[in-house]
């Protein structure tokens, strides 16, 4: 992660005390995207406390997954003809709406992640991260 908008109180709102939040601010996460042979699907590989393995698979269906905190989430994948990676999920524990979107953007070739809850009461809180390619 080169650069972070939002981070903190992103965290902050999801509920991470102090010291978890001085940790994620501090480290410095790597997303490493390939085609996953098995299904031809992305796989994405993020590194880091809250880092996971995914492998996408676009075809509309909708699936369940588990994160590392044990909360689980249900939705779809999406790639679009311009490459933007867009997940839609649903976290099941509190019917939070959650939008997951990977662009690259071609004025400074960053791949920018924009993560952004939509609580049930109608709260949203949005932060994105920023990585160069290696």
């Amino acid at each position: 992660r080169v650069r972070e908008e939002g981070l903190e109180a992103f965290l902050v709102a999801n509920g991470a005390p102090w010291v978890a939040r001085r940790l994620l601010l501090g480290e410095t996460p790597e997303h490493t995207i390939t085609v996953d042979e098995a299904t031809g699907g992305l796989k994405i590989v993020a590194t880091g406390l809250l880092g996971n393995e995914t492998v996408c698979i676009f075809d509309g269906a909708e699936r369940e997954s588990t994160t590392k905190k044990g909360d689980v989430l249900r939705g779809t994948l999406a790639l679009s003809d311009d490459g933007v990676l867009t997940g839609k999920q649903l976290r099941v524990k509190d019917n939070a709406k959650i939008d997951v979107e990977r662009r690259v953007l071609p004025e400074s070739g960053e791949m920018v992640v924009r993560i952004r809850i939509v609580e049930a009461s109608g709260k949203a809180i949005e932060q994105k991260q920023f990585f160069t390619r290696a």
